[in-house]
This record gives C-alpha cells, sequence and structure tokens, in this order.
C-alpha cells in the first residue's frame, strides 16, 4: 500500500498559494496558501494510515510524499499534473495525478517493496 504524494509545495519548498506564484497560469484551481496547507495536513493523516496499515499485515511504501516536495502543484517543475495541462491534453482524468516523471520517482520506492513481497528481494529476481 503506497503513500500519497504531497503536491502542495512549489519551488524552494514554499506552499502553494502564497504571493510568488499568484500570476502563475498554473495555480489553477486558485487556491490559499491555507488551503493548500490543509490539503498538505490532510495528505499526511492518510499517510499516516496508510503506515498503520502494517499492523493488519499490509506493506505501507514510504518516501513517495518526499520526492514531491519542492515539485508540487505549482512548482516550476511539477511532478503533478495541473488543470491547465490535463486540459491542453485532453484528459479530464489527469489534474491532480503524477506527470511521467512523477510516476518514475514513485516507483524508485513501489517497484522494490513489490519485489520485496513477491520475491523477497529489491530487483524482482526468482533465484
Amino acid at each position: 500500500m503506497t503513500t500519497y504524494p504531497d503536491f502542495s509545495y512549489g519551488d524552494g519548498n514554499a506552499v502553494c498559494g502564497g504571493s510568488a506564484y499568484t500570476a502563475m497560469s498554473n495555480t489553477v484551481p486558485p487556491f490559499t496558501s491555507s488551503e493548500w496547507g490543509w490539503l498538505s495536513q490532510m495528505g499526511a493523516i492518510l499517510n499516516h494510515q496508510v503506515d498503520a496499515s502494517a499492523a493488519d499485515g499490509f506493506t505501507p511504501v514510504d518516501g513517495i510524499a518526499q520526492e514531491f516536495y519542492g515539485h508540487g502543484y505549482c512548482a516550476t517543475t511539477s511532478y503533478i499534473r495541473t488543470v491547465v495541462a490535463a486540459n491542453r491534453l485532453h484528459n479530464p482524468d489527469g489534474p491532480f495525478h503524477p506527470t511521467d516523471v512523477g510516476h518514475q520517482k514513485a516507483e524508485l520506492h513501489n517497484f522494490p517493496a513489490l519485489c520485496q513481497v513477491l520475491y523477497k528481494n529489491n530487483d524482482c529476481t526468482s533465484d
């Protein structure tokens, strides 16, 4: 079970929605920094629950949220697909989901964890 990326932080790990981002076109929807902060807090609570799933026999995958710090929704190099980008790509299901680079960052954590469960090693060899 994977944790979720924290997409609330942009360049320099500044919370999205601050005055540095008000003129940027990729801040649609125009959430305030308080709203972005709330989203970050809710994500942390959700990730805590994912971590707690270990007590029920699940294998939590951590580290994904940290990969996205500084690359959130409002970042110059965002790992999250924005509403504007999803619209441009004719992908209505895409906003707030990882970009290709974001998926690659998540894979760095998911692949070894999956291999450990399936093959008891980090590279999925079946020796």
